[in-house]
């Protein structure tokens, strides 16, 4: 697979990780895109991520995967919310090639 960070802050981090199927468990040969997102601060946050200029721009869908809120896509940008000291995970639909 491939990995695509994503520019934020000090305290999140954010990436792009990009898993082709066939491997032992999977059925699929489509790419999955899974956005995963750190947050070391000891407050909720609320991230705009710019997406415009990246592999992500083609996104069409984006849903909570595991430990996340749910997320809006908003001109450009994915628009989420992520608890304190926590990670949040999202699939994401498009035909990005990272």
């Amino acid at each position: 697979g491939r990995l695509y960070h994503i520019p934020s802050d000090d305290q999140t981090y954010p990436f792009v990780r990009e898993s082709i199927g066939l491997s032992k468990g999977f059925t699929s040969e489509r790419a999955e895109h899974l956005l995963v997102v750190f947050n070391s601060s000891g407050q909720k946050r609320h991230l705009s991520l710019e997406i415009a200029d990246t592999p992500l721009s083609t996104t069409q869908g984006i849903r909570p995967v595991f430990s996340a809120s749910p997320a809006e896509l908003k001109s450009g940008k994915i628009e989420l919310d992520i608890a304190a000291e926590s990670l949040a995970i999202y699939s994401v639909e498009c035909g990005c090639d990272l």
